[in-house]
Parts: C-alpha cells; sequence; structure tokens
C-alpha cells in the first residue's frame, strides 16, 4: 500500500481529520460495487472507487480539496493502465 499526504487536509463528515489517506489497488469487485451504488452515474461510481480505494465512504470525499482529489484521481488512472502504482506527495 502507498501513503498520500493531503495538501489540504480537512475533516471528514464525522469528525475525523482526514491528512493521510492509505492507497490499495481496486479489484473487479469494487467495480461492481461501484455500479451497483450508482448504476447511470459516472461521478457517483468514481467517488465510490475513489473512496473504496483510500478506505472511506464516497460523503467522506465531498470535503476534499481538487487539488488532492485530481491527484488520486490520476493514481487510480495510472493503476487501471498499468503504469505502476507509485504517487508523489
Amino acid at each position: 500500500m502507498h501513503k498520500y499526504n493531503l495538501k489540504y487536509p480537512y475533516t471528514m463528515p464525522g469528525g475525523a481529520r482526514l491528512e493521510t489517506v492509505e492507497i490499495r489497488r481496486l479489484t473487479r469487485g469494487d467495480i461492481r460495487k461501484a455500479h451497483h451504488y450508482a448504476k447511470d452515474d459516472d461521478v457517483g461510481q468514481e467517488s465510490f472507487l475513489l473512496a473504496a480505494m483510500v478506505g472511506v465512504v464516497p460523503e467522506d470525499l465531498d470535503p476534499m480539496d481538487i487539488a488532492d482529489s485530481k491527484a488520486l484521481v490520476e493514481f487510480f488512472r495510472n493503476m487501471v493502465e498499468s503504469k505502476g502504482d507509485a504517487t508523489s506527495d
């Protein structure tokens, strides 16, 4: 697993502070669950997959700064394209 230090840490809706996330590789099961979570909603599926990748629920990503979101999306795309699984902090 890799870690990513958020550039803009925040407090999640449940009250926990999110400063660092551990990133895990996703599986086909995660894709199936994302489709079930948000059938015809690409943004909803992306949120579900990013949340699964970092171990939170999709709603916990809502306050995330767009710069950190972009970094996680790039990591996700690299993972899908088999470009390795390293990310920068």
